[in-house]
């Protein structure tokens, strides 16, 4: 852990601190009571959440603290990661707030934990080590700094476990061996099946009979791959015989085909030629078709305009009656317009006149509003105090009860005080003596008297800060009272002018009820216009009807006249077709009976296809003619049906190749087990090779763990290796500094540290101060020497005050040489002398740092 960063404010008897820490030595001074220690206490608390003074967090806040509120940041760096602690201490409330939260690349923060045990408990798992271990090797308090030297074996054993002996390394290290071995387990578990499978296979498959089985398969093989061949240069001359005699069949029934369809075609040309002869008619039959069509078309449309000049009669004769109905719905409309208009008049007068009080009356009610709002806000606000003072008037109670009790104690302690400050006097005393109080003669002995003036103090300064509390209440109280009584002075105010506007508003609305003002005033006149606006658009509409009425009358005289002149001619013309018609049906007619057919036939036989069945009918002839020829030529060969002998030649053939394939599958199969026994062999070779190393590494990694995780080995043979290191510095640093006079020794039966004056042995117990704090400073900086990369950071707290100037200096020069180790190296010390040795100095005094 190297811390980066410490603010402080209110704790113990720090006021306002704000300390940067460097590498290197840094030397705090200052004189007694400045708040040095506090420094120390402030880094442990922040970090563990208790110091060494005090058991109850709430008493390391500062006694002068206005809020009785104590504030620790604390920012440090372990293993590349930046973290910051925050805690707060509320005497008064009770409370203690922590939050943890690392210290991200981009200044920003991330919560680790809220909780004052859960920040504890994570700041243990970053710095590998407990509050007990902290304060015996990074952090050595006042007054304890020999705690390491005078602990016993057991303790000492876990101290050096904790710094140098990660739990959560070792336990990631069991985990990750655990792993393996269960890896391993399964690799072995499982090439122990495949070495069972390879064996129990090459039981089961013999090597020599396999090859013995594959030379018979394939001798047998040879013998009828021979057989097929002479089997298939049969197989093709009866193959081409029977395409032969295919090939004459297949011609015999063509020619049949041919006869049928020469006969079929020579009854199409006879049917073809009155075909031709209906086609040559279809013109005229069209033309005769197309009068007809049209004659149709002349009779429809002379039809509709008939139709189109009644209903136009009829249109005219309704749009006349509409006319007379419309003009007298136009007059009574004008009339209902002329009223509406009268009305509207007369309202807008009336709102005319009313504007103004309208107005005013608006500006009234917004008053209204604004200071009721005023008057509920100042009643809250009342409210609040009034809770205020009742709970200041509460505590005030609680703290003079708690100040009568303190006065009753004090009491008593001042007689007791008396009577020990009579005990001392009497005891510097002898027999004859003048008394210096009374100015008498001093006879005989005094009863000795045991006070504690260390509680008379205490108490006395909480007598001090009770009084203190009671007039700040005091103050407060006073305070809440006028203010109370200014809000309920406004309050009243507030209320009469209420009064006043709601007093003025009635008088506007009485005004108003004279004018003949009413609230709907302006929906009335809204829908006033609306109605007129209305009546316009009607009377708009109606006359826009009349308009057009007088319009389409005379439209539909034009049309009307326009269409009984089309009637007249549509009949002329109709006449003139009826003619043209008449006389190319007689045509049509008489030409269907110079060629034979009736009406119905010539219908069928014009939709028909000409096919050209004479030319299909030659072409039909001529194939006849050299299918004859052909059939000549292969009788003449006596060609015969061989099919018989050829399925026969087909079937044998089938079951050889038959018989082959499957002798080839044997074949394949036998050359497929006789190589995967071949590779079973060697990978049974194989498999008993990995097998034993397997198992090899699989023991070595169980001895490694049976013997890195016993305590009663590992912990006591590591505790040895890293105290032999330390002890080895140790002596170096104490034959510098005693002249050799010193040694040091660890031993478990002798109960820990042996100490060695002169080759003669000494418990650590036995030493004086100076002698005792001269080897815990040694084994501290050995310690820290050893650790160097886990402890980045060592704090000694006046632990240089027993010892002599001559080893004061040689500390000084021994403690230069830790600078080498880059590592943030602070020591609190009251003499001037001793700090004067190194270049970096801070200096508090009165809580503050002073000089830096």
């Amino acid at each position: 852990m190297r811390p980066e960063r410490l603010t402080v404010r209110n704790f113990l008897g720090l006021k306002n601190v704000d300390i940067e820490f460097q590498s290197g030595i840094t030397v705090v001074e200052g004189p007694n009571g400045a708040g040095k220690s506090s420094l120390f206490e402030a880094i442990s608390f922040a970090l563990f959440g208790n110091g060494i003074r005090y058991p109850n967090s709430y008493d390391y806040v500062n006694k002068n603290a206005t809020d009785g509120t104590a504030r620790l940041v604390f920012q440090f760096e372990r293993g590349g990661k930046r973290y910051e602690i925050i805690r707060e201490i509320n005497a008064l409330q009770r409370k203690h707030n922590a939050k943890l939260s690392e210290i991200l690349e981009n200044g920003k923060k991330a919560a680790i934990a809220a909780k004052p045990a859960s920040v504890k408990q994570e700041v243990e798992k970053i710095l590998g080590i407990e509050h007990r271990t902290f304060i015996r090797t990074v952090f050595l308090p006042q007054g304890e700094i020999d705690k390491l030297l005078t602990s016993p074996p057991s303790e000492i054993t876990e101290i050096i476990s904790d710094v140098f002996q990660s739990k959560e390394t070792l336990e990631k290290l069991e985990k990750l061996l655990k792993e393996k071995m269960k890896k391993l387990e399964n690799e072995i578990s499982s090439l122990q099946a495949l070495y069972a499978a390879s064996w129990k296979y090459l039981e089961e498959n013999d090597l020599e009979v396999l090859k013995s089985e594959l030379k018979t398969v394939s001798e047998k093989k040879k013998e009828l791959l021979k057989k097929r061949e002479e089997l298939q240069k049969e197989e093709e001359q009866l193959k081409r015989l029977l395409e032969k005699y295919r090939e004459l069949v297949k011609k015999k029934e063509r020619l049949k085909a041919l006869s049928l369809r020469k006969n079929e075609l020579q009854k199409e040309v006879v049917h073809e030629q009155k075909v031709k002869k209906a086609k040559e008619l279809e013109p005229l039959f069209r033309e005769l078709y197309l009068r007809q069509r049209e004659f149709e078309r002349l009779s429809q449309d002379l039809n509709s305009r008939e139709e189109r000049y009644k209903e136009l009669e009829k249109k005219k004769e309704a749009i006349s009656k509409e006319i007379p109905v419309h003009r007298e719905r136009l007059s009574k409309l004008e009339e209902m317009a002329e009223k509406i208009n009268e009305e509207l008049d007369l309202l807008e007068k009336v709102l005319k006149a009313s504007r103004p009080l309208l107005e005013q009356r608006i500006r009234l009610k917004e008053n209204l509003i604004r200071l009721e709002e005023e008057i509920r806000r100042l009643v809250g606000e009342k409210e609040k105090r009034k809770k205020e003072l009742f709970s200041i008037e509460k505590t005030e109670n609680e703290t003079k009860d708690e100040l009568e009790k303190l006065l009753e104690e004090l009491s008593v302690l001042k007689k007791d005080h008396m009577k020990w400050l009579a005990y001392q006097i009497a005891s510097s005393l002898n027999e004859g003596d003048t008394c210096p109080v009374c100015g008498g003669v001093f006879h005989g002995k005094v009863e000795a008297v045991e006070f504690n003036v260390d509680e008379l103090e205490k108490l006395d300064q909480k007598r001090s800060e009770l009084e203190n509390t009671l007039n700040v209440l005091k103050e407060r109280k006073k305070s809440l009272s006028s203010l109370i009584e200014d809000l309920l002075m406004k309050t009243e105010e507030g209320k009469k002018n209420l009064k006043s506007i709601r007093n003025q508003i009635e008088k506007i609305e009485e005004e108003l009820h004279r004018l003949g003002y009413s609230e709907d005033l302006e929906e009335k006149l809204d829908e006033k216009r609306k109605k007129l606006r209305k009546i316009e658009e009607e009377r708009h509409s109606i006359s826009q009807k009349i308009t057009a009425a007088d319009v389409q009358i005379s439209q539909i005289e034009n049309q009307l006249k326009e269409i009984k002149g089309e009637i007249e001619a549509k009949r002329e013309t109709l006449k003139e077709q009826r003619e043209e018609m008449d006389q190319l049906k007689r045509d049509f007619f008489d030409r269907l009976g110079e060629i034979g057919i009736g009406f119905e036939e010539f219908r069928i036989l014009v939709k028909e296809e000409v096919k050209d069945a004479e030319k299909e009918l030659g072409i039909v002839e001529t194939e006849i003619r050299l299918l004859e020829g052909s059939l000549k030529e292969l009788e003449s060969e006596n060609v015969r049906d061989v099919s018989e002998d050829y399925e026969r030649v087909r079937n044998q053939l089938e079951a050889l190749s038959q018989e082959i394939s499957d002798l080839e599958r044997k074949e394949g199969r036998l050359n497929h087990l006789i190589e995967e026994t071949l590779r079973r062999e060697r990978e049974l070779k194989s498999l008993e090779k990995k097998l034993k190393e397997l198992s090899d590494e699989y023991n070595n990694l169980d001895l490694l763990r049976k013997y890195l995780f016993d305590k009663s080995n590992f912990s006591r043979y590591f505790t040895g290796r890293v105290l032999e290191a330390v002890l080895k510095r140790t002596k170096a640093y104490l034959d510098i500094l005693t002249n050799g006079r010193f040694d040091i020794d660890f031993d478990d039966e002798k109960g820990g540290f042996i100490i060695k004056d002169w080759g003669i042995e000494r418990p650590a117990r036995g030493l004086s101060g100076g002698e005792r704090a001269l080897i815990s400073i040694s084994l501290a900086m050995s310690l820290a020497e050893v650790a160097s990369g886990r402890l980045d950071a060592f704090f000694i707290d006046e632990g240089f005050s027993s010892l002599d100037t001559e080893n004061k200096e040689k500390i000084a020069s021994v403690l230069k040489e830790l600078e080498r180790l880059n590592k943030v190296i602070v020591f609190i010390t009251h003499d001037r002398e001793f700090s004067e040795a190194f270049d970096r100095k801070l200096r508090i005094m009165g809580g503050v740092v002073v000089n830096e």
